[in-house]
């Protein structure tokens, strides 16, 4: 049972406990709960086998509401964040990994926040640790060359599937053990991490041969000087790819967008924070409509490009959902635009300086025919509607207003 962010602390304990241990399993990420009601939980789970998910955020580790040894040998899926983690000692660490270590549930962790140093953790229980688990997100942690080297070489023969790396220093380990390790993942999603343009290039080439890899992002990091063939050949093998704030040239971006309509597999494409003014209307409106999900936010797209995509989304099409989100609209023909983004599930609006007779001729399109399930749009934008079209509009779909 998914019971992910509800307020639950009113729940009886004892109805709470008796309730969810009865399941296989309880997913409990981003809700409200006692920490009476999730020891109980995890106390009784000890005769049911249920499988409990929970997120420890805190201020600090005073405040964590389950002994840690109990939290990371019991739960099977957790996501750690502490804004302060200066009483979280060498000591303690080396508690927590050793419970990963040894525990049969746990699968699936997420450690976040900044400089969280891990340093004097010895780097063998660090690795075999880590490597042990199915998913493993790590964001602002600070390791030292050889605790780093340790756990690549690890992961080489590990069957950890998803990895993320967010806000890490990885420019001091060898090409060759980042790329055999990296590329032997399911999802792989290194962001604001920092290496080197030839370990870019080595870890790319690994990709583009993988026989696993269906999901990457690489975001904001600096792709402008590897090589674009390695870039686009990772792209067209997985389903979804996230390249938004990787600087990327004119030059790289046509390149990339002309072939991934080659691809048998990709399905999703984040382009956010690119700057694709350049690129021929006809190649990105081409890409877009061959896939069933794109982000161009903050891409500065201009008019022709703009009304290149709607156009040819009016003809045959995969696209469904399509974030537009800081991109001006407003020169765009009403009617082009109302009939195009109809035939979309999912769009994000906002920010797209749609005019008043942009606005109308959409609601009037919405009254005759419409695919949409899910529209967003800034406050003045919606502020254009009448009450009579907000309501005829919220009648087809769910609109949400930023």
């Amino acid at each position: 049972m998914d019971l992910s962010e509800n307020f639950l602390p009113l729940i009886p304990t004892d109805l709470f406990v008796k309730t969810l241990s009865r399941l296989n399993k309880v997913q409990l990420n981003d809700s409200l709960v006692t920490g009476e009601q999730l020891r109980g939980l995890l106390e009784k789970t000890r005769k049911t086998s249920t499988k409990v998910a929970a997120n420890l955020v805190c201020e600090n580790i005073t405040q964590i509401p389950l002994h840690l040894t109990t939290a990371f040998s019991k739960l099977y899926k957790t996501y750690l964040y502490l804004e302060d983690y200066t009483d979280f000692t060498p000591a303690l660490w080396k508690s927590v990994l050793t419970s990963i270590n040894t525990s049969e549930n746990m699968e699936d962790l997420t450690i976040d926040g900044i400089s969280i140093n891990l340093v004097d953790v010895e780097e063998n229980l660090l690795a075999d640790s880590l490597c042990k688990l199915s998913s493993l997100k790590l964001s602002g942690v600070e390791l030292t060359h050889g605790q780093w080297k340790k756990f690549f070489e690890k992961l080489a023969t590990s069957k950890l599937s998803d990895l993320s790396l967010r806000m890490v220093n990885l420019s001091s380990i060898p090409s060759q053990i980042l790329a055999n390790a990296l590329s032997l993942r399911t999802k792989l999603s290194l962001e604001y991490a920092v290496l080197s343009t030839n370990q870019w290039t080595e870890v790319l080439q690994s990709c583009g041969k993988s026989q696993s890899l269906e999901q990457v992002r690489f975001a904001h990091v600096n792709l402008s000087e590897v090589p674009v063939s390695l870039i686009s050949q990772v792209i067209n093998l997985t389903k979804s790819a996230d390249i938004s704030g990787t600087g990327l040239t004119s030059s790289q971006v046509s390149h990339i967008l002309k072939n991934l309509t080659l691809s048998t597999t990709l399905k999703e494409v984040n382009l956010q924070g690119i700057d694709l003014s350049q690129v021929s209307s006809e190649i990105l409106a081409k890409a877009a409509v061959s896939l069933m999900k794109v982000s161009l936010r903050k891409t500065k797209l201009t008019p022709q490009q703009c009304t290149a995509l709607f156009a040819t989304n009016l003809g045959p099409t995969k696209l469904r959902d399509l974030d537009l989100s800081n991109v001006n609209l407003s020169a765009v023909d009403g009617d082009v635009l109302a009939m195009s983004i109809t035939r979309l599930r999912d769009i994000d609006l906002t920010y797209t300086w749609m005019t008043k007779d942009q606005v109308s001729k959409f609601v009037q399109q919405i009254m005759k025919f419409t695919r949409l399930e899910y529209l967003k749009l800034q406050s003045a934008t919606a502020s254009l509607l009448t009450p009579e079209m907000k309501l005829n509009m919220q009648r087809n779909m769910r609109i949400l207003i930023f």
